[in-house]
């Protein structure tokens, strides 16, 4: 279901976690994202680290079309948390 996703995930994973790099993380995560179907996970993980790179306008602008993809009936895509988030920023 997750496809091609997965390899970008895993792909920003390695950036973040092994390489510590966080734009090549947040680019990965974003490439992942963007791909039908891509877990809910991955995009509460590209906006925290747009976030903790102080691109808030792009964290903002993320979260705008990433929120409504989410259903509000599934609790594990926590849209009420990015909800929030979205509004604190």
């Amino acid at each position: 279901r997750h496809g091609r996703a997965v390899l970008w995930i895993e792909a920003g994973d390695l950036a973040w976690q092994v390489l510590r790099d966080r734009d090549l993380a947040i680019a990965c995560y974003g490439r992942a994202a963007a791909l039908p179907g891509a877990p809910w996970h991955v995009g509460r993980q590209h906006a925290r680290l747009l976030i903790e790179a102080g691109r808030v306008r792009e964290a903002r602008d993320f979260l705008r079309a990433w929120v409504p993809r989410l259903p509000a009936s599934e609790p594990a895509a926590q849209r009420a948390l990015l909800e929030e988030r979205l509004a604190a920023l």
